[in-house]
């Protein structure tokens, strides 16, 4: 039958990639809740409440995004504009990555929405770098917490930091992607 000349159907998953952003951006938000708890006005915990859940919604879209939904990705974009911008008081070129991130995932469903699978693979290849380089952001802000143990900035320290791991951990994760050609 004619049925074994039609191309094997590409299985490319963004499901991991996205649920450890998803767990990234939630543990942004929880910190910044507990800040303004705390009253920790001078942390802004509103901008960062903001931009934690918003990169929570953009892994969450990005985990959706697999072989016929590519929409996801361009929702996922999206969210992490909104991010980028309330967390630029918080992330040093925390902005301007995501902002590059947003891009990048538009640039990577147009390609995998017309089947250019290497030049898809060479924007995963930049998405894997920008989400890492979000990591490392987030550990930078991270060391700026700190105090005695049990104390609230020493938990602020230890969730922004198992955010930042949660974020190289994607960026692995992207890396990983099949995306033949």
């Amino acid at each position: 039958g004619s049925s074994s000349m039609e191309p094997a159907v590409r299985q490319i998953s963004f499901q991991k990639a996205g649920s450890l952003i998803r767990e990234a951006g939630e543990k942004v938000e929880y910190v910044a809740v507990k800040m303004a708890s705390f009253q920790m006005t001078a942390e802004s915990p509103l901008t960062l409440n903001a931009g934690g859940s918003a990169l929570a919604r953009a892994g969450d879209d990005l985990s959706r995004a697999e072989s016929g939904n590519w929409d996801a990705l361009y929702q996922s974009a999206s969210d992490m504009r909104v991010a980028g911008s309330h967390l630029e008081s918080n992330l040093d070129n925390g902005c301007e990555n995501l902002e590059l991130l947003a891009d990048t995932l538009e640039n990577l469903a147009e390609s995998l929405g017309m089947e250019s699978y290497s030049e898809a693979r060479a924007h995963v290849e930049v998405a894997a770098d920008t989400v890492e380089q979000i990591g490392e952001s987030i550990q930078e802000y991270s060391s700026y917490f700190g105090g005695a143990p049990g104390s609230f900035p020493e938990e602020a320290k230890m969730v922004l930091a198992e955010a930042a791991e949660a974020a190289l951990e994607s960026s692995k994760t992207l890396r990983s992607i099949e995306i033949t050609s």
